[in-house]
């Protein structure tokens, strides 16, 4: 399980770190993560649509899961486009963002 950890562990910023820790124990399985300002998280994994909580833990009610706000948006952002979100710029407009790994 520590490899799934080491492998990903990269994609989120340490200040969110704690949420994500169950999320990457499950990378492997997980095939789309959306993060819109607003709005709860959204995680699909083998058809499932779930979110989590404030403190990462897997929820199965989408609605009540942890939203973002704007300015954490941005902040990840910035993360994932390494400061430079011009470089990134035709993926943003489409609507989603590879990052480290291959990962959208």
């Amino acid at each position: 399980m520590n490899h799934v950890l080491d492998r990903y562990s990269s994609i989120f910023p340490m200040d969110n770190k704690g949420i994500w820790t169950k999320v990457l124990k499950e990378m492997d399985h997980i095939t789309e993560i959306r993060i819109r300002a607003g709005k709860p998280i959204l995680i699909y994994q083998s058809q499932k649509e779930m979110s989590i909580d404030e403190e990462g833990n897997f929820i199965y009610v989408p609605e009540k899961g942890k939203k973002f706000t704007y300015q954490e948006i941005q902040k990840l952002l910035d993360f994932w486009c390494q400061d430079s979100r011009y470089a990134f710029q035709n993926e943003i407009k489409r609507g989603f963002l590879t990052i480290e790994g291959g990962h959208r």
